[in-house]
């Protein structure tokens, strides 16, 4: 009986831990190195980052880890990730002190330029630096520009307005390492994490920008950057669970097999970027394996308007442009038309609006 029952508790285990490496791990950051300018691709995909300006390599919470000064970022290979804002996740170690303003350990955006909250595409993960009546300094917050923009911090009790006073405030400025996650899935909910533990979350969203600009330890124009330590900073193509986000929390080593990206279980038809768009919008999607692929345009009545891709494909990220014209080559009125994947026998559809 001992022996079945020590058989059972290693196949929970074996299988709560595959849940994570079977995820669609895009980039692992181990920063082990101890030297040098590339923080190294774990993964096997090759998305190595660019170190730039004044860091330190010091311990990490497994191996090394790089200590950031407020001068210096990691650049992201983000164009070849082909990560969007429908759906993806980080999470890495962090160990930081009381900001002197705000701390941003991840950005990702379309552009270089943002400096936090302003019109610009992109979401990040900082931390608040004191505002009376508003933060105490060090909660932890993630933010999105969205439709409509989330802001989800380690304070939940006070509510979704972040300009309220502290009521129960979870802080990450104590010089103690802390393990952070950050999920976003379009239609469905954007969720922060701290030591393993759901924190909050809220109904996300997206208006389908891609992630073709992310740092680490910096905003999209070089402002708000990172004084603290980073190690085991994870991306991942999609939202991870509660479980999932756990088991990277309770087994920082050993429960992610290193290997080449996984394949998503599900095609995945992303929102189209820009959405309403004029002249021209990329549709982008996912597949899984080698798929008969058609994608085609309707509009409100139903009437097919053209077909922009009929073949095989294989597995991976795509994208195509659609500039608005029909299969006779005639450009199309302002409305709202509809995006029809198939992918075999299954099929997604998304909402365009040509606006002229």
């Amino acid at each position: 009986m001992r022996k079945m029952l020590m058989c059972l508790t290693c196949f929970i285990l074996v299988m709560s831990l595959a849940t994570v490496a079977s995820a669609d791990l895009l980039v692992h950051y181990k920063l082990d190195e101890m030297s040098g300018t590339v923080a190294t691709d774990a993964s096997g995909n090759g998305f190595d980052g660019t170190i730039n300006g004044n860091t330190n390599w010091v311990a990490g919470t497994v191996g090394g880890a790089l200590e950031f000064t407020g001068d210096c970022n990691v650049t992201l290979p983000a164009d070849a990730m082909g990560l969007y804002a429908d759906m993806g996740s980080v999470a890495f170690w962090m160990n930081a002190d009381v900001p002197s303003g705000i701390y941003t350990m991840f950005w990702a955006g379309d552009n270089t330029t943002g400096g936090g909250f302003g019109q610009e595409n992109e979401m990040h993960v900082h931390i608040e630096s004191a505002v009376a009546d508003i933060w105490i300094g060090g909660e932890l917050s993630f933010f999105a520009i969205a439709d409509p923009n989330v802001h989800l911090f380690s304070d939940p009790s006070k509510g979704t307005n972040p300009a309220t006073p502290p009521v129960d405030p979870r802080l990450v400025t104590d010089l103690e390492w802390h393990h952070v996650a950050a999920t976003w899935s379009a239609g469905s909910t954007m969720a922060l994490y701290l030591d393993g533990e759901f924190i909050v979350e809220a109904e996300y969203e997206s208006t389908g920008y891609p992630l073709n600009n992310i740092f680490l330890g910096q905003m999209g124009g070089g402002t708000r950057t990172y004084v603290g330590k980073l190690d085991d900073v994870r991306i991942y193509s999609n939202a991870l669970t509660e479980q999932e986000v756990f088991n990277l929390f309770e087994n920082p080593d050993s429960h992610v097999k290193d290997s080449s990206v996984a394949q998503p279980q599900e095609f995945v038809l992303y929102h189209n970027y820009p959405n309403p768009f004029n002249p021209t919008t990329t549709i982008s999607y996912q597949l899984a394996k080698n798929s008969d692929v058609l994608l085609t345009i309707y509009n409100q009545a139903g009437q097919k308007v053209c077909t922009l891709v009929q073949e095989k494909q294989g597995p991976g990220f795509h994208s195509i442009h659609w500039d608005g014209r029909d299969d006779a080559g005639q450009h199309t009125s302002s409305g709202i038309y509809l995006c029809r994947l198939q992918v075999d026998n299954k099929v997604q559809t998304k909402k365009l609006m040509l606006m002229k």
